[in-house]
């Protein structure tokens, strides 16, 4: 079971182990639910339809199929929460992929190793976020925290920062393969028609966000 501890008035630290098991498509509406239920703030911004003016996600570790999935569930969710889906600047952040992985990927949860089979995919996956862009740096330009930056309309901001990014989440029925080795194309067509649930990583280890 989840546990929340109020560090101060407006800051939150949220324990995540089974709560957002579940089945894939509605990951990101579970997920801000959790987070509306813990955050007064954030419940009011959301009851209130507050409009967001930008999104910002920054992780070094958006290197999988099934990573891209989940951010972009709770970023189309988020969205919708506050009819912002085409009024909002979103910016995800993440490395440039490793020359040297030698791993041939197979399943949804691997590495990509082409970075243009990559970027295609993200104009695919996260054309419902209205115009997001993918920007690219080398690995020791980011920080290490992974985090999500809400910017609102009324000047006031919301930071999530995600300790283990969406990297804790995997297939429920074990691995899913993926075809790295098809077109970009291909390779977006079968995640807008994949239809999966997901759980945790560990059953026994919690995941934590801290909201401010």
């Amino acid at each position: 079971m989840a546990e929340l501890r109020g560090k101060t008035e407006d800051t939150f630290s949220l324990a995540i182990v089974a709560e957002l098991d579940g089945p894939l498509r509605q990951f990101g509406k579970r997920a801000w639910e959790l987070v509306a239920s813990a955050v007064p703030n954030l419940r009011k911004k959301i009851a209130d339809k507050s409009p967001l003016t930008a999104m910002h996600y920054c992780d070094r570790y958006l290197r999988s199929p099934l990573s891209f999935l989940l951010l972009n569930e709770v970023l189309v969710a988020g969205l919708a929460l506050v009819d912002s889906a085409n009024t909002a600047d979103v910016t995800v952040e993440t490395s440039t992929l490793a020359g040297n992985d030698i791993q041939e990927p197979k399943f949804l949860h691997h590495n990509w190793r082409d970075s243009e089979d990559r970027r295609y995919v993200f104009n695919s996956v996260f054309k419902a976020t209205g115009s997001a862009s993918l920007v690219e740096k080398f690995n020791g330009e980011l920080p290490h925290a992974r985090a999500l930056h809400l910017a609102w309309k009324d000047g006031t901001n919301t930071t999530i920062r995600l300790d283990q990014g969406i990297g804790y989440w995997r297939s429920a029925k074990g691995p899913k393969a993926f075809p790295f080795d098809q077109s970009p194309e291909r390779q977006s067509k079968f995640l807008e028609e994949l239809d999966l649930s997901i759980e945790a990583s560990s059953q026994s280890h919690s995941t934590f966000w801290y909201l401010a």
